[in-house]
């Protein structure tokens, strides 16, 4: 369904194919594509150090891939496929975003004299694109679109007023992942396995609380492997030792 979830995971799913290939095209693991040695512009040469162009990664060869992949994926006319691919644009948008220039540069000369400077276009690590896209989600940088109705004219959805090119789209509210729903896919989260300790998106507070649920403690006798010694030749042989655990479930 085209949920805000949905939204969220397709431009994701854009974004990680693209770094990944970008980097992998860098490093010379695949054949079909090589480093993208013109993408930066370096500085003009001075009287103490020259530069020279790296290896950089190919965001643009990553870019075509990521997105040929995905909309082979995504065949079809109507709105669903083209809010995914909407929804993609964004992905791409994050990971072609330059405000800070992902450029680095080494040292390269005798005795660390720096003589060389050799630059390349690195992108940054996966998971600050990935909250850069998540913000998108939980900023508000979205909007619910609705169906075209008038047939041959235009988008196959239309966006209201203020709903740029620049926010992940929806068309169908999300439905509510606290309660058990087959026909959407949620599971609900009564009986879920919950963490007290914690704040984080696997806390009873966040799983349990928030959903109007209590959550209980519940403690649990099995055996672990313990003892183990290598055998010659070639096993190792494990006592069972008794164990008693302790989790928390919702309820």
């Amino acid at each position: 369904a085209a949920t805000k979830e949905a939204a969220y995971v397709h431009a994701l799913s854009l974004a990680a194919i693209a770094h990944s290939v970008a980097k992998v095209c860098a490093v010379g693991d695949v054949t079909s594509c090589s480093c993208d040695t013109e993408r930066l512009e370096l500085p003009a040469t001075d009287s103490e150090r020259r530069y020279a162009m790296g290896c950089s990664d190919n965001v643009g060869f990553g870019l075509t891939f990521a997105t040929n992949f995905l909309h082979k994926r995504h065949l079809g006319v109507g709105p669903l496929q083209e809010i995914e691919r909407e929804n993609m644009r964004i992905g791409a948008r994050v990971v072609q975003d330059e405000d800070e220039p992902p450029y680095v540069c080494h040292c390269i000369g005798v005795s660390g004299s720096c003589t060389v400077l050799t630059c390349q276009y690195e992108l940054p690590e996966f998971s600050q694109l990935a909250h850069r896209i998540q913000d998108y989600y939980f900023t508000n940088r979205t909007c619910k679109v609705r169906w075209n109705n008038i047939v041959g004219e235009g988008s196959a959805f239309v966006r209201p007023p203020g709903c740029g090119d620049n926010k992940l789209i929806y068309m169908v509210d999300s439905p509510n992942y606290c309660v058990r729903d087959v026909v959407v896919g949620s599971l609900g989260t009564a009986g879920r396995k919950c963490d007290p300790h914690t704040t984080g998106p696997n806390s009873c507070e966040n799983l349990c609380t928030r959903c109007g649920l209590g959550h209980v403690s519940i403690e649990e006798s099995t055996e672990s492997n313990c003892w183990c010694e290598f055998v010659f030749c070639c096993e190792i042989r494990c006592s069972k030792c008794p164990e008693r655990r302790r989790y928390h479930v919702c309820t």
